[in-house]
């Protein structure tokens, strides 16, 4: 049994544990003990620790996470403000896409680590 959200065009599935599916692609939440791990879930390299996080009421920010004491802290922030005509996963290939607009912000965002939904791990300096 999972779940099925769709947004837009955009269609995620939460699978069993910490899978997620979006347009057909499956992306997993990295345990802490593997945090370290240099490779993701499709045997790429992967950044050492920046993604996109979609948090619980649709907020949506790119960020380096660090997880400390149950939170998710973000440092190098930018919002995920809006976006047209090319789904989540054309902002994830193309952050700087005119259909893309992407608000940095100056503090750090620090949320419940509850509040997660999921997230995607992306390039160092995606959204820079």
């Amino acid at each position: 049994m999972h779940d099925v959200i769709r947004i837009g065009e955009d269609v995620y599935e939460k699978l069993d544990g910490d899978v997620v599916v979006l347009n057909q692609k499956a992306y997993r939440r990295v345990p802490a003990e593997e945090k370290d791990s240099l490779f993701d879930i499709d045997g790429k390299p992967r950044s050492r620790n920046r993604s996109v996080v979609v948090i619980d009421r649709g907020w949506i920010f790119a960020g380096d996470v660090t997880e400390r004491n149950d939170r998710l802290i973000l440092t190098r922030v930018v919002w995920v403000f809006r976006w047209e005509e090319i789904g989540m996963d054309g902002v994830l290939q193309d952050p700087k896409s005119p259909k893309v607009t992407l608000r940095p912000l100056e503090n750090m965002i620090n949320v419940p680590r509850d509040s997660e939904i999921f997230r995607f791990e992306v390039e160092d300096n995606w959204g820079l």
